[in-house]
């Protein structure tokens, strides 16, 4: 334990010292910058000072600028654009009574359409062999014996 506290009592003077170079460092920066800056202002005052009018007439040549009277609105239009798709509110399910292809749709999607209007055809040639049938049996219930 003795040289433990040797140490810390040899290193005190040695941190000590070397605040103090520190302290004295940062004091001669500060006064060099300083001085430097106090140096740089004289030598701005004597070099405008030789100026042959000493720096303080100079007048800048004449600009030309617009001029127009201001007058108050009561509002202002503002143009927006704005980007999407318009949707009816409603939409309807539309279909047949007997399920098919369709051979042709009438109208195109937004049109406007009147009640009971037709929209599209519905290919009926697969019921040509169904009617034949349907046709056969009632002239054949027609030629029964009633």
């Amino acid at each position: 334990m003795t040289d433990t506290s040797a140490r810390s009592v040899t290193e005190r003077p040695r941190s000590r010292a070397r605040l103090q170079l520190r302290r004295i460092g940062t004091i001669t920066v500060t006064l060099a910058v300083i001085g430097g800056a106090a140096g740089a202002v004289v030598l701005g005052v004597d070099a405008i000072s030789r100026a042959p009018d000493g720096g303080a007439d100079v007048i800048a040549p004449l600009m030309p600028v617009g001029v127009m009277e201001v007058e108050i609105e009561p509002g202002y239009a503002v143009t927006r654009t704005f980007t999407g798709q318009i949707e009816a509110a409603a939409t309807t399910d539309l279909g047949f009574e007997l399920g098919g292809r369709i051979t042709r749709v009438l109208v195109d999607e937004g049109d406007r359409v009147a009640a009971g209007e037709v929209l599209a055809l519905l290919d009926t040639s697969a019921l040509g062999p169904e009617r034949a049938a349907v046709e056969a049996e009632l002239a054949a219930l027609g030629a029964a014996p009633g």
